[in-house]
């Protein structure tokens, strides 16, 4: 989706576009072993997560406050490794802005703020 999905669709396109672009791009980079990766797919996840989390920048973190919504719990938890990865990222005024007020939220940092070092490299335990 590339236009401003409607406050209903927002899980949808979560589920549908944000998730599959970034969690693809995470397992397919972090998790797969760097023989295994591949190289190409993952550019491709990579620009469509970079394209997902602009159309965010635009949008979600403007309807998020201090009350999260449902599909700003689902962004919010994608941000944290989104914004650690060592990866080149666009500028995302907004949104960074918005994942700085979800990092000062204890039950945020509780949560979601889990060292993921161990998955390095790891497609299975």
């Amino acid at each position: 989706m590339t236009t401003r999905p409607r406050p209903d669709q927002w899980m949808e396109w979560c589920a549908t576009t944000l998730q599959p672009a970034f969690m693809g791009y995470f397992w397919g980079w972090y998790r797969t072993p760097e023989n295994e990766r591949d190289t190409d797919r993952n550019a491709v996840l990579l620009s469509q997560s970079r394209a997902a989390f602009r159309l965010a920048d635009r949008h979600i973190a403007e309807a998020e406050s201090e009350h999260l919504t449902m599909a700003g719990l689902v962004v919010g938890a994608q941000l944290y490794r989104y914004f650690t990865l060592d990866i080149d990222r666009p500028n995302l005024p907004r949104l960074e802005a918005w994942y700085a007020t979800l990092e000062r939220r204890s039950s945020y940092r509780e949560a979601v703020m889990k060292s993921y070092e161990e998955l390095m490299g790891r497609l299975s335990f």
